[in-house]
């Protein structure tokens, strides 16, 4: 019998001798092999036994060739465990590691632009002065000075965006200038440290107490009192009173005495706004009010019957202060008024004109008030 003959290029057995009978082994996982080469046995039909390759390893059944694995198609007998194993891709299957952890997309800091997508935790996408960005609402954390990173008009106070502080009006009481209104600033005035206006800005106090310092409220503004000032005649709307200063006449006093009717038990009117005190000399200017106009200007009004304001009280223009009288060192019933910037007697002015020369008789000049007028 002729030996059979192994080639080791493809481990398939010679069959040129057809009639050669088959050899055993005896290996664990090896099988008979009763087959013709053409892998048949022409009675039963059966697949033959795998022969053993040249290397003394037996090839698989269902295999064929010196390692039929290594010409497979790809995924062919993978381990149906795995994830994807056999996934035909165009049968719109799961992808391999579909449930697997994706990494999330980077979210937007503070005053990053945005339109829709995520910002950090703490921001949303809103509107600050620098378009629309990422930025915090009420509370939030915030870093920036002028709150570019706190949505809408919060701003950045003390590290958390915060609502804007309401302003405080005039007359209400202030630490600084930055918590008053508009073009209020924070000054004194009689209501003690507040909210209030300096020169040009708007008030609305006929004692000026929404103006700062000693400024005045004149036809709705605050102003200086020696730029605002403006003196009535000191008694009431529509009478006309005659003037004298005689030789022996206090500084620059004028008296009044009225044309038009009886001078005792009128109406003796503020010729300014300003706080009135009350004064009593005897053997001189008698009973008297003294009003404080502020900026150093007072007006005095002697002689009086009595008083018809508080010590200390405030009074507008055109306000009754006392009735004219004769108390103290007076021939008869007139009105002693001055007009005194720093203690110092000046030029009486009426509505802003001087009413210099002053005459030395009565009846030779005379005004008309319109103090107190509607």
């Amino acid at each position: 019998m002729a030996p059979v003959v192994w080639q080791c290029a493809d481990a398939q057995l010679d069959t040129s001798l057809a009639e050669a009978p088959p050899t055993a082994f005896s290996t664990e996982d090896a099988r008979l092999d009763t087959g013709k080469a053409d892998g048949t046995d022409g009675s039963t039909g059966s697949a033959p036994a795998p022969s053993p390759r040249a290397d003394g390893q037996v090839p698989e059944v269902g295999r064929s060739g010196p390692d039929a694995g290594d010409a497979a198609s790809p995924g062919a007998n993978a381990d149906a465990d795995m994830p994807g194993a056999n996934a035909d891709p165009d049968a719109g299957g799961p992808e391999p590691f579909a449930d697997a952890a994706r990494p999330s997309p980077a979210c937007g800091a503070a005053t990053t632009p945005c339109a829709g997508e995520t910002c950090c935790d703490g921001l949303v996408c809103g509107r600050t002065t620098l378009g629309q960005v990422c930025c915090g609402l009420e509370d939030a954390p915030c870093a920036t000075v002028d709150g570019a990173d706190c949505c809408g008009e919060l701003l950045c106070r003390a590290g958390r965006c915060a609502a804007p502080a309401v302003c405080r009006d005039a007359r209400t009481p202030c630490d600084d200038d930055g918590q008053c209104c508009g073009d209020l600033a924070c000054g004194r005035t009689t209501l003690g440290q507040v909210c209030c206006g300096e020169d040009g800005v708007a008030c609305a106090t006929p004692n000026g107490e929404d103006c700062c310092g000693d400024r005045l409220c004149v036809d709705g503004r605050c102003v200086s009192p020696a730029a605002g000032l403006n003196f009535k005649a000191p008694f009431p709307c529509g009478q006309s009173w005659t003037y004298d200063h005689h030789a022996a006449e206090v500084r620059l006093a004028l008296d009044f005495i009225r044309n038009d009717g009886p001078t005792g038990g009128e109406l003796t009117l503020a010729s300014a706004a300003g706080t009135a005190f009350q004064r009593n000399e005897p053997g001189g200017a008698g009973l008297y009010v003294v009003i404080d106009h502020g900026g150093g200007w007072t007006t005095y009004y002697f002689h009086l019957s009595d008083f018809l304001v508080p010590d200390g009280a405030f009074v507008g223009q055109g306000d009754p202060v006392g009735f004219v009288g004769s108390t103290g060192a007076s021939s008869g019933p007139h009105i002693h008024y001055e007009q005194l910037l720093d203690g110092v007697g000046q030029v009486i002015h009426i509505n802003g004109e001087s009413l210099a020369p002053y005459p030395a008789e009565y009846g030779e000049r005379s005004l008309v008030s319109d103090n107190g007028c509607p």
